[in-house]
């Protein structure tokens, strides 16, 4: 069996760059109606344009530039991020990114612990864990910002002014092809508790992060808690991480895992591992990924300079190229190698229960699939 491992080469970069329609040196340096490098161009009211929509202002650009600098805490991966920032530094070269990359909950303690004390480190926060947000923005710890791009985003997948998922991840399962004939692969989530599976399915346990929590969630909420009960008993093998559990599959350590879609984007896509993706027709939770800006922020100009880009088509199109998951907009197309919104059943939960329902049904969950 072919040996896979997470794609690190130089020419997912170029992709990446070329999706974003290239680099841009300076826009804040361009006059009205010039073009900079990379195709960003300021307007005659002075708004920056990147990937044809509005970013910043002229004046916004500026500070920030003179800022130097923007430090993103994120539970991305680092090496993702890192891709992502490149583009963002590509476009802004007078602005470096600084990234702090931790689990969801640990950079959840690292910031409320920076904020409490006084110690403001943080410019932009990106958590994978909507609750974890939500607690921050309880702390009063998110500076209040509408991106120019705020329209582009529903309601369901914003609050407005504060935070606005900046991706989609989706929660799925995949199995080897190699191992498991097509027309014999499972296709629902009901299909999961096939006795045939037992032992033979890997996911992640629901506190681990915001991931594995709203696919538990999901399940708890439309099939029922027995249906915790009964995949249990197919004795899944937990792992601590969905990139992890995507290279047991590629390998053939495992036919098949649960997992989010942006974790095994590049081996299946960019290396074109022997693993194909099932949107099970019961409904395919997404998982919002949102980001802020930090209140306090050292580099306040450069931070929502981030955000503003992170969230435009330039922003959506990298993240996109690199990790693979569905954007929040309607109006940009579907990563490579994905399907159309509209051909699978996307579930998009309910943000005050997914948020209320945490701690109680985590612990639940640990007990019903016996995880310490």
């Amino acid at each position: 069996m072919r040996r896979w491992s997470k794609v690190v080469s130089s020419l997912l970069v170029v992709a990446l760059l070329a999706g974003c329609g290239g680099s841009a040196s300076q826009p804040g340096a361009a006059g009205p109606g010039d073009s900079a490098a990379g195709g960003a161009t300021v307007t005659e009211s002075n708004e920056v344009i990147v990937d044809g929509e509005v970013v910043a202002t002229k004046e916004l650009v500026a500070a920030a530039e003179q800022e130097g600098t923007v430090t993103i805490y994120t539970s991305q991966a680092a090496s993702d991020e890192q891709m992502v920032m490149d583009a963002f530094m590509k476009a802004f070269p007078k602005i470096s990114v600084q990234i702090v990359r931790q689990g969801g909950g640990k950079l959840y303690e690292k910031f409320a612990t920076e904020f409490r004390a006084g110690q403001h480190e943080a410019d932009v926060i990106l958590f994978s864990d909507l609750a974890l947000m939500e607690e921050v923005v309880k702390m009063g710890a998110v500076a209040e910002h509408i991106p120019p791009s705020d329209d582009k985003y529903a309601p369901e997948v914003k609050k407005q002014g504060i935070y606005y998922s900046v991706t989609m991840p989706t929660m799925y399962f995949i199995y080897n092809h190699e191992l498991i004939k097509p027309e014999e692969a499972p296709k629902t989530w009901h299909d999961l508790l096939d006795p045939k599976w037992k032992g033979k399915i890997g996911m992640t346990p629901a506190g681990i992060g915001g991931t594995a929590w709203t696919l538990a969630y999901f399940h708890r909420k439309e099939l029922g808690k027995e249906y915790w009960e009964k995949l249990a008993a197919q004795e899944p093998v937990q792992y601590t991480g969905g990139a992890g559990l995507a290279e047991s599959v590629a390998r053939g350590e495992l036919p098949i895992g649960i997992l989010p879609d942006v974790t095994d984007f590049q081996v299946r896509v960019k290396q074109g591992a022997p693993i194909t993706a099932v949107f099970p027709t019961e409904g395919a939770p997404v998982v919002l990924y949102t980001i802020a800006v930090a209140k306090n922020a050292p580099h306040p100009n450069a931070a929502r300079l981030l955000m503003n880009w992170y969230l435009s088509p330039a922003g959506q199109k990298a993240i996109a190229n690199v990790r693979g998951g569905y954007s929040a907009r309607d109006d940009l197309p579907e990563p490579e190698g994905k399907p159309a919104k509209s051909t699978v059943k996307l579930y998009v939960p309910n943000t005050e229960e997914i948020i209320s329902f945490h701690d109680e049904w985590v612990e639940e969950w640990n007990q019903v699939f016996n995880y310490r």
